[in-house]
């Protein structure tokens, strides 16, 4: 609505667009606010409510009633709560929602269909069924209570997808998405603190949260440190073709899919693939492999299960990290992955290995 002292009012809102808006709220129909007044009573009185509603907007004194709250039960238990806007307080709505439409609806993103005009969810349809002739791949992406969710659900998603299509060529790819990431969390900020400026929101949510990545556009928590992985942490790596017609099942080429398994390291990191190589994949106690992987994953959602699986086992050090060479002198320690259930008996190796090593004096000069 435009400034203007044409008509008498601080705001030129025309009487008709008043009465359109009416029109929209009888035609959507609901129950009565806070004030007990329906629809039909409200149009008992309709010229002169008209005339409230108009008068207060365009003079600038209009101020919405509290709503009626409403509890609907929902399907798995509790009660969502519903607000209830008077009949008048939905006209004004609706005065300034047309009005607005015409300003914002140009800025939103093409790909925006819920609670825009002429658009829903069929539209959506009809576009995902378009793209879906033109990529193999769907990002599903859901940033509702992003944190309390972002290291247990999203972020194996990441990895696992990552890890199924690093040796496709997606370096390109990967950036898109995580661009289109980005995209989504800072739109979530803004709409989650409408008053803070860009630079507040920026250095409340984005910084170098991955020591490990000279990165400070990750999007993390500062309080508990999580953050959203990126696709393009994910290194690539080249596809090497198979030697004529080797298959996997022939015993007698063993050898070959085992070293080739074995030169294609897994997404696990740095650090872990760098103790993994230096142990050539064994534990130091008991000499038997860290992890078994014969057959490599074979979709997106098996590399998230392995992964998964993975992270878990360190996180429960059932693969743990344990210092071994103790040394009294303070000299740094270095540190091997070792399975769980071998750390009792490298503690005790340990142990007794202190009680048998004593520490040599400085012999004198005679």
């Amino acid at each position: 609505m435009s400034q203007s002292r044409s008509t008498g009012k601080p705001f030129e809102i025309s009487k008709w667009a008043v009465r359109e808006a009416y029109q929209r709220v009888r035609a959507n129909k609901g129950a009565a606010g806070v004030d007990g007044v329906s629809i039909a009573e409200f149009e008992s009185d309709l010229k002169n409510n008209l005339y409230k509603v108009w008068n207060r907007m365009s003079s600038g004194t209009y101020f919405p009633p509290p709503v009626r709250a409403v509890e609907i039960p929902k399907a798995g238990g509790g009660v969502r709560v519903l607000g209830v806007p008077t009949v008048a307080d939905r006209v004004a709505q609706t005065v300034v929602a047309v009005e607005l439409e015409k300003r914002v609806e140009p800025m939103f993103h093409p790909d925006s269909y819920r609670y825009r005009p002429k658009r829903s969810a069929l539209d959506a349809v009809a576009a995902c069924r378009r793209r879906c002739w033109k990529t193999e791949w769907v990002l599903d992406l859901d940033i509702r209570k992003f944190f309390d969710t972002v290291d247990h659900d999203l972020n194996p998603f990441i990895r696992g997808w990552a890890a199924y299509y690093r040796t496709v060529v997606s370096s390109k790819v990967f950036q898109s998405l995580d661009a289109h990431a980005w995209r989504l969390t800072y739109k979530w900020a803004s709409h989650t603190h409408p008053k803070k400026p860009k630079k507040w929101i920026v250095g409340r949510y984005y910084g170098s949260f991955n020591p490990a990545r000279r990165d400070k556009w990750v999007f993390g928590d500062r309080v508990s440190g999580a953050y959203l992985l990126k696709f393009a942490w994910t290194p690539i790596v080249r596809h090497r073709l198979v030697k004529d017609v080797s298959s996997p099942d022939d015993p007698a080429l063993a050898r070959y899919w085992a070293d080739r398994r074995r030169k294609k390291a897994p997404p696990l990191g740095k650090p872990r693939l760098r103790l993994l190589q230096a142990q050539q994949a064994r534990c130091p106690v008991c000499g038997d492999l860290l992890l078994h992987a014969d057959h490599e994953p074979q979709s997106p959602q098996e590399w998230e299960q392995w992964l998964m699986v993975v992270r878990k086992a360190v996180d429960r050090q059932f693969i743990s990290d344990a210092a071994v060479g103790d040394s009294p002198a303070g000299d740094r320690l270095n540190h091997l992955l070792v399975h769980r259930y071998c750390l009792p008996r490298h503690h005790a190796q340990q142990t007794e290995l202190r009680k048998h090593c004593t520490v040599s004096e400085p012999l004198g000069l005679a």
